[in-house]
This record gives structure tokens, C-alpha cells and sequence, in this order.
């Protein structure tokens, strides 16, 4: 599975991006009495449902995955839909692609080899120095109010690691741990916030934390060797040398470098007159069972839901998110007008292929057996058909330096 290439939003689990709907600022409460801020929130699940589901469905179960049948074909494009009358198409038989706009640098090479080892970087327990800001460290402690200890203010011994000034606690609690030292104990006053949704008792009221200081939290980078790479490269991606890794991560990087200049060129290119009505009713009836997911993932109802968002209604939402949808509708029209242009459907290995090499292998044969295959192809169709405009474009050689001037 390639390391290098952008995730794409998957329809599957409802994991659009955010900037579709943005991020709940409200606190998801867990109902317990750490110390933990209030403004903690998690994120809903990206990992796609295997419930097979339809959008008459999914009202009664939003975990059901997405169907997108009533507006998509078989091979995730819009149904029906003649995309060549709404668009004028840039010219896709003639496109040269600078070396610059596709070539993987050393320096660009390098960084990816960084985030690899940083993948691989490992643990260490360090019992000397100070607790300073922006270390994480391993803690236990225990809470009490008036010398008497509160349900849930404890770690029970097992330990928890904060980063100072990133993990989420009450106000000063974090801060008051700078300067201690590994295998100290010690107690913090604080004072939880209010309100405090977590505990509504302790809203307001000051409590002490008796803590413990059981290590700072280092980081080993491995070292890169020939054995590092072909003990965890191998087999997965073939590679068993610095070299190989190196030449597998340049031309990952130059595919992804190629289709970001194709995509970019063909939206800058081409203009399309209007926006298919059947593109608009997918996009609301998608973000209608979105949002629907969301609140059930938070426990919120709608109108909770579009307080927090400013609007009063579905209405609201698509204006609110009229850009970023006119956005995504032109690149999907001009993907479709040119699928239609050169002809090009998928083949089954060609779809296999690629949705084992993005998500990982047998995705593609366990999913199309339980999710709607026009749901499980409309992430991925428009990635496709651009692999395969790549394959006549022609990326221009770097340019020879002009010689000197003769005296």
C-alpha cells in the first residue's frame, strides 16, 4: 500500500472531509471525573461499515454505509448524465507535463524516508532530568476534595502519558508538572473549570492531585540500514535495499506529483456551464445521511446539530457549503466528460488493483460483496480515470543548462 498518495474521503464511513460540515466545538462528555478539559472532543470512526445499507435505511441505522445507487452507475459516475453538455473540456490530447511539476527532489525523497522512520520509532523510559514543556511524560495520580478521594480522579496505578501544552487536561494542571523530576511525588491544586459537563459536582470546586512522576517519554529513531528496510519493507513492498527504497518512494512521489499536475490542468482548463441537478441531489442526499452519522457518532440531535453550525436546517448546510460543494461537483463533471471522451471504463482488475494498493489487500473483493458497488467506486473513479489521461501525457526532460558564452 502506497505510503505517498493522499487520502481520499471515504463515502463508505462517512469520513468527508470536515470542511464540508466542520468540526463540533461542543464537548462529547464521557461522564467521568478526570482531569481532562471539557473541550475534549473525539472524532467519529473512519473505518468503513460492512452493513450494506441504502439511503431509505440509513435514517434507521446512520451506521449503515452511504448508497449511492440512486444517482451513480455502476462505476461511481453520475447516472444518465451526458457530462460533455455541461462541460468545455481542456485539451487532454495534447498535455505536456514539465520535469519540475513531476519530479521527486532528493530533498523530497529524504522527507518521506523521515516519516518512515519516524513510523518505526520507539519508546524509551527516561528517569533523569526535569519535566520541561512540551515533554510527554508518564503519570499516575490520585484526586481528592477535603482530603477525601473522588470516583474516576485516579489512574488506579496503571499509568497514563501527557504532553505538556498539547494533551487537553484542566487549566494549570499540566503546567504544574514542569520542573519535577522522574520517580517524584508531589501534589497539584486545581481548580476544575464551570461548568463541568464530566462532573457537575466538582464544577467550580478546588480538588489536589496527589502525582507521580514514573518517566519522561523519549523516542529512538532506527537506524536506516539495508536490514531495516527489507525486514520491514520486504515483503510489502518489495523493497530489500536503501536504494530500493529510494527508487519505490521517488516513483511513488512522481505518480502522485503527475496526477496532482493533471488534476490541477484539467479543472484550470475546463469550464462547465452549470451544475447537474442529479450531481446536487447526491451531494444533498449525501451530506444528509453525513450529518445524520455525525449526531448519532456524538449523541446529538439535527437541531442541536445545526445550532452548532449556525443554520436551522439541510437548506442551511448546502448555502453554508455551497463552494466547497461547486468545488467538488466541477472536478467530478469534468472527470466524467473525460471518461466520456476517451472511452474509459475499468476493468475489474484494474479497480481490484487499485483499491487493494490504497487500502490494502482484499479490500476490494470483501467490500463489493457487502456495500453497493456504485458506493464503493464513486471515491475512486475519478482518481482512475486520471491514471489513465496520464498515460498520454508526455512529461518534457529537465532542460540542459545553456552552455557559456565563448570569450
Amino acid at each position: 500500500m502506497s505510503y505517498f498518495k493522499k487520502f481520499l474521503a471515504l463515502i463508505l464511513a462517512g469520513s468527508l472531509v470536515f470542511a464540508l460540515t466542520g468540526c463540533l466545538s461542543s464537548a462529547e462528555e464521557d461522564g467521568g471525573t478526570t482531569p481532562a478539559s471539557s473541550e475534549a472532543v473525539s472524532e467519529p470512526s473512519s473505518e468503513p461499515s460492512s452493513e450494506a445499507g441504502s439511503s431509505e435505511t440509513n435514517e434507521d441505522d446512520p451506521s449503515a454505509p452511504f448508497d449511492a445507487s440512486a444517482f451513480c452507475d455502476d462505476f461511481g459516475r453520475y447516472k444518465d448524465l451526458d457530462a460533455g453538455s455541461y462541460v468545455t473540456l481542456a485539451d487532454i490530447d495534447n498535455i505536456e507535463i514539465p520535469y519540475d511539476s513531476y519530479h521527486a527532489s532528493d530533498e523530497a525523497v529524504q522527507e518521506q524516508i523521515d516519516q518512515i522512520l519516524s513510523s518505526h520509532v520507539e519508546k524509551t523510559q527516561i528517569m533523569e532530568g526535569t519535566v520541561k514543556d512540551g515533554d510527554t511524560v508518564n503519570i499516575d495520580y490520585v484526586g481528592s476534595q477535603d482530603g477525601v478521594e473522588f470516583a474516576g480522579g485516579s489512574t488506579g496505578g496503571n499509568g497514563t502519558e501527557v504532553t505538556i501544552g498539547v494533551t487537553s487536561y484542566i487549566d494549570g494542571f499540566l503546567d504544574q508538572l514542569i520542573g519535577h523530576k522522574p520517580g517524584e511525588n508531589f501534589d497539584i491544586n486545581v481548580t476544575f473549570p464551570d461548568p463541568y459537563p464530566n462532573n457537575p459536582d466538582l464544577a467550580g470546586k478546588p480538588a489536589v492531585f496527589n502525582i507521580t512522576i514514573n518517566y519522561i517519554v523519549g523516542e529512538e529513531l532506527p537506524v536506516l540500514s539495508d536490514a531495516f528496510v527489507e525486514e520491514n519493507y520486504g515483503e510489502s513492498m518489495g523493497w530489500k535495499t536503501i536504494d530500493e527504497m529510494k527508487a519505490g518512494i521517488a516513483s511513488a512521489l512522481e505518480e502522485d506529483l503527475t496526477l496532482n499536475y493533471l488534476s490541477n490542468y484539467v479543472i484550470e482548463n475546463s469550464t462547465m456551464s452549470e451544475e447537474p441537478q442529479i450531481a446536487k441531489d447526491y451531494w444533498r442526499a449525501y451530506l444528509e445521511w453525513y450529518i445524520k452519522y455525525i449526531c448519532a457518532q456524538y449523541g446529538i440531535t439535527l437541531d442541536e446539530y445545526f445550532a452548532n453550525q449556525g443554520v436551522t436546517d439541510f437548506d442551511g448546510i448546502m448555502e453554508k457549503q455551497a463552494d466547497t460543494l461547486h468545488t467538488q461537483i466541477t472536478y467530478d463533471v469534468v472527470m466524467q466528460a473525460i471518461g466520456e471522451k476517451i472511452g474509459y471504463e475499468p476493468s475489474e482488475e484494474e479497480i481490484a488493483a487499485y483499491m487493494d494498493d490504497y487500502y490494502g489487500s482484499g479490500y476490494y473483493d470483501y467490500y463489493k460483496e457487502t456495500v453497493p458497488r456504485s458506493t464503493l467506486l464513486k471515491p475512486v473513479i475519478n482518481e482512475l480515470t486520471l491514471k489513465k489521461l496520464a498515460e498520454n501525457a508526455r512529461l518534457l526532460p529537465m532542460e540542459e543548462e545553456n552552455p557559456s558564452a565563448a570569450d
